[in-house]
């Protein structure tokens, strides 16, 4: 290995974002396992090309965006040696009462509106607005995620929550969402 590896700060990067990166994971894919491979991966090519992550400018966003095509091509793998390759197949982004704290909103039937409302998004939007309101990421980091233009991330967050407002226009955490 080369000098310039910092071994310590990639430890330090590891560790700080190993949980975000397993819950992302699991939300594309649903499959512990596949995702702790995955994650292992990511940095055991971050290590392998001796990339030196103090020089990465947004590391959180890299990382996502790696461990995001990491895991499609493991599940395109394992789709393409067991049947036919089908994208459609990456579970899609399911919510919960634990991922999503409402504040001064306790109300057991609030949560459950809010869920229906955000499964009732199409797959990209669901993903945008995890990405935004629950890892915090910004649209540029959104974008450089999914793939996507910067603008084409912030349009899928607010066509999400747009959708949300006409399909439940009852759903007050939408305002304080977008404020």
């Amino acid at each position: 290995m080369s000098t310039s590896f910092d071994e310590q700060a990639f430890a330090t990067v590891f560790r700080l974002h190993f949980e975000s990166l397993y819950n992302y994971g699991i939300k594309i894919s649903g499959k512990s396992d596949l995702v702790e491979d995955s994650i292992q991966e990511v940095f055991f090519r971050i290590w392998k090309n001796n990339i030196d992550v103090n020089t990465i400018s947004n590391i959180k966003s890299y990382l996502f965006r790696a461990l995001r095509r990491q895991l499609i091509n493991m599940l395109e793998l394992k789709a393409s040696q067991t049947i036919q390759l089908d994208i459609t197949d990456i579970r899609e982004i399911e919510f919960s009462p634990e991922d999503f704290i409402i504040v001064n909103q306790t109300e057991e039937e609030n949560r459950r509106n809010i869920l229906r409302a955000l499964n009732s998004l199409p797959y990209r939007q669901r993903e945008a607005i995890y990405l935004r309101f629950y890892e915090n990421l910004s649209f540029a980091e959104i974008a450089n995620v999914m793939n996507i233009n910067a603008q084409s991330a912030k349009n899928s967050v607010f066509r999400g929550l747009e959708t949300m407002k006409k399909l439940f226009p009852f759903l007050v955490i939408i305002e304080l969402l977008t404020q």
